[in-house]
């Protein structure tokens, strides 16, 4: 991923907007699971069973989990169809995370920078540190 592989000589990873096929075979993949599957895996995925005071997981964080490593951007890249498809899927699956009271939106502002993302609620620390986050989200009502 580029934040964690950014290299100011230039990376040799592809660029993200060169990942079109890439990233539409994993959108594909995360479609074909069901809600609870696809909830699951985000939050498995996304967030850890750990309490972090004040910090919060934004789209973008979550969406760069299912994104193949990638290099930094350049003046002129654009988002991909691709990458707008795993954003509004990943939105999807968060939404049944809340729904199932897993985890809640938050909002931060930094002095400059305002930013929306969500953290874990008790329910579900307990559940990614039991393995069980499918079968809470099975179990509640959304």
């Amino acid at each position: 991923m580029f934040n964690k592989l950014l290299d100011p000589e230039g990376s040799k990873l592809p660029r993200l907007t060169q990942l079109g096929p890439q990233i539409g075979a994993e959108v594909r993949r995360l479609a074909a699971l069901t809600l609870p599957q696809l909830a699951t895996e985000i939050m498995t995925t996304a967030f850890k069973p750990e309490y972090m005071p004040g910090a919060m997981t934004e789209l973008g964080a979550i969406a760069d989990c299912f994104l193949p490593d990638y290099g930094p951007p350049r003046a002129g890249d654009t988002t991909s169809e691709e990458e707008h498809e795993l954003r509004d899927l990943i939105a999807e699956g968060v939404q049944v995370l809340e729904q199932t009271r897993l985890v809640r939106p938050t909002f931060g502002y930094g002095g400059n920078l305002a930013g929306y993302g969500w953290v874990t609620t008790r329910l579900g620390r307990s559940a990614l540190a039991t393995a069980s986050v499918q079968g809470t989200i099975e179990r509640l009502p959304a």
